[in-house]
């Protein structure tokens, strides 16, 4: 039997003293760097099905933008390469070769978690040598080619990425993407240093997005077509980020680090289009959001002294830390127009109105947060763990012209937990976490428009259990309660904070081996809810009761791997007062992996299908909108690594 300090720790991520191997389990299934790098679903290295990406593909209930049915960019819910990161989080993300979903009971194994969950987005630090080019194109026609490569130098690494996409979407618009980045990790004695910058340019086209003209029991009954919008509504800009850390170990378990981030973005233009009062037969009014171009940049950072030592029932770890960011934007003007009547399955082609000029707004956020954090095993059975952080927010939202007065809020934050092992292979936890997210302005048709709100008060509460079944499947399951505040019209028409958001679940993550098979299988239960000031109860729009995914690979031979997927959504809300529901649908995806040759360094050949079952169906948005989901498509990618 092991040590019970090794079933604590490993409940909830903590370093433990020995490997997994040494302590007698398993080796994970693994997948080699090349298939990795040719996008196939990391199944051999997710320890949890809440959610993992390798290159384009992501297993899992959740991504990278949203757990537990809340968007995390409100929150700034990132850390990069384990270091607090709140820049422009949807793009940002591009400088990643992995990106992990903390939840559960793994989310209380961050010094600060948040609320709704972080992601960890790493960076290529790895020492080995590497390098592969990857050649990707589709049933659509996009063709990509994105090189990486990594040289080792005296006790650390360098590497570079680039990267080239046209993409020809399946709604009919076309995508077009370049990226550059460089950055590497070196450790001297005591001291480690790692770092990167990179450069982007994008252009991203939307799908026509669907405003049904009534509410009836069903949707629209005619079918999505291509959905395409002109080619000029799309966003196109730049985006450059840089970050660093500076770590040194001082002694005694005393490590010191600083981290800082600092990003720009320009965008050039940005235009939404969109079908307004869509009957039965398809038939509707064109519109159009046009912006002009946008700009802004932000910084953020860390300073962290801690210790890790070896307490009697096991490891321990206490932190302080002054976390922070500054975020400036200038917001572009925006005209709205009207385009003249359409129908759905015909490709728009209304002519380009140009985008507007001048500045509407600036949106200032600076944060500042000091705090301290401690993990401790009681006894050889209780591990306890906790934060504390006192945050000061400010939020300032200009419009040109107007003089309004800042909004500041300091609040306390912060997480208690606790995981008792009552068996070698079974342990339970209890966790509590609070902090503040973003709640905007109030929009320009309420009575106090541009208001700056106050900060959002979110609070989880979550429960759990951890079941080693055998030495290589392990059972996850956690009920949770998260709530913050909402906002909405008051009786006056002033946007204000008058309701509440709560999401409560119950949800399952299953990692086991069945014979050759590895399966990565995950169930969620939510009802999400706004309760409004005068009690009465609002659906969460695009918000299913129920979701489920299951990701299974066979390693049919040493160089043939075979995966397979499906994700389950049930029947979500497309309107607050749930008149009308998009119903529930299963994606269906197959994929091969092959290796054409029996060296470490033989290219390698991906072939995948999604939406197998070409499901033609809607996605519900918080507006109320509908988008219509990607058609059944087949990719392939090549991969040579040497």
């Amino acid at each position: 039997m092991r040590a019970a300090p090794l079933w604590i720790a490993a409940a909830l991520g903590c370093p433990a003293a020995v490997s997994a191997q040494e302590a007698g389990e398993p080796p994970p299934v693994d997948i080699d760097t090349s298939t990795q790098a040719s996008g196939a679903p990391p199944i051999g290295d997710a320890d949890n099905a809440y959610g993992l990406r390798v290159g384009n593909e992501e297993i899992g209930l959740y991504d990278t933008g949203s757990i537990r049915g809340f968007a995390l960019d409100a929150g700034a819910n990132y850390r990069l390469d384990g270091a607090y990161f709140a820049f422009f989080a949807e793009r940002s993300g591009r400088v990643d070769s992995s990106a992990a979903i903390q939840a559960g009971p793994n989310l209380f194994a961050a010094r600060f978690p948040s609320p709704t969950g972080v992601v960890d987005i790493g960076t290529d630090n790895e020492a080995t040598p590497r390098r592969n080019l990857i050649l990707r194109g589709d049933g659509f026609g996009s063709v990509e080619a994105i090189g990486r490569i990594a040289v080792p130098i005296g006790g650390g690494t360098i590497w570079g990425v680039g990267q080239l996409s046209r993409l020809d979407n399946w709604h009919g618009g076309r995508d077009a993407f370049s990226y550059g980045a460089v950055g590497g990790a070196v450790e001297r004695g005591s001291w480690q240093v790692r770092g990167g910058a990179s450069l982007g340019h994008y252009r991203d086209m939307t799908a026509l997005a669907v405003f049904p003209a009534a509410a009836p029991a069903d949707l629209p009954t005619f079918r999505p077509g291509d959905a395409a919008a002109p080619d000029w509504a799309a966003t196109e800009g730049w985006e450059l980020l840089s970050w660093g850390q500076i770590e040194r170990r001082l002694g005694d378990g005393w490590t010191a680090r600083l981290a800082l981030a600092y990003g720009t973005f320009t965008t050039e233009r940005e235009a939404f289009v969109f079908l307004d009062r869509v009957d039965a037969s398809g038939q509707g009014t064109l519109g159009a959001s046009v912006f002009g171009a946008t700009s802004g940049s932000a910084m953020s950072g860390e300073a962290l002294v801690e210790r890790q030592w070896d307490a009697p029932h096991g490891p321990a770890r206490i932190s302080f830390a002054i976390i922070g960011r500054d975020q400036h934007s200038d917001l572009a003007s925006a005209d709205d127009i009207t385009l003249g009547p359409a129908r759905i399955n015909d490709r728009a082609s209304p002519a380009d109105p140009g985008p507007p000029s001048g500045i509407a707004a600036t949106d200032l956020i600076r944060e500042g947060r000091l705090a301290a954090s401690a993990s401790f095993p009681l006894t050889r059975w209780l591990l306890v763990s906790g934060s504390v952080q006192r945050v000061h927010y400010t939020k300032d939202y200009t419009p040109a012209g107007e003089a309004t007065p800042q909004r500041t809020d300091r609040e306390w934050a912060g997480h208690l937990a606790a995981t008792v092992a009552v068996a070698e292979r079974l342990s339970f936890y209890g966790a509590w976490v609070t902090g503040l997210e973003e709640s905007g302005s109030a929009p320009a048709i309420a009575v106090n428009a541009n208001e700056t709100l106050p900060a959002l008060r979110a609070s989880q509460r979550e429960v759990g259990a951890k079941w080693k079944v055998t030495l290589g499947a392990t059972l996850l399951v956690s009920a949770f309660d998260i709530t913050k505040g909402a906002p909405g019209f008051d009786t006056a028409g002033r946007w204000v904070l008058n309701g509440t958001r709560r999401h409560r679940g119950i949800e399952a993550s299953l990692v086991a081996p069945i014979g050759p098979v590895q399966v990565v299988a995950g169930a969620l239960y939510l009802d999400a809810a706004i309760r409004e000031a005068g009690g009465s109860r609002a659906e969460v729009v695009g918000q299913p009761r129920w979701r489920g995914s299951v990701n299974a690979q066979w390693q049919a031979t040493p160089r043939l791997a075979v995966d397979a997927g499906a994700y389950i959504l049930g029947d979500a809300p497309a309107r607050r007062d749930g008149t009308t529901t998009v119903p529930a649908r299963a994606d269906l995806s197959l994929g091969i992996t092959w290796a054409l040759g029996s060296t470490d360094t033989a290219p390698t050949l991906r072939i995948a299908g999604s939406n197998l079952l070409d499901n033609r169906g809607w996605d519900a948005n918080d507006d109320e909108s509908l988008t219509p989901i990607e058609s059944r498509a087949l990719r392939a990618s090549l991969a040579f690594a040497w």
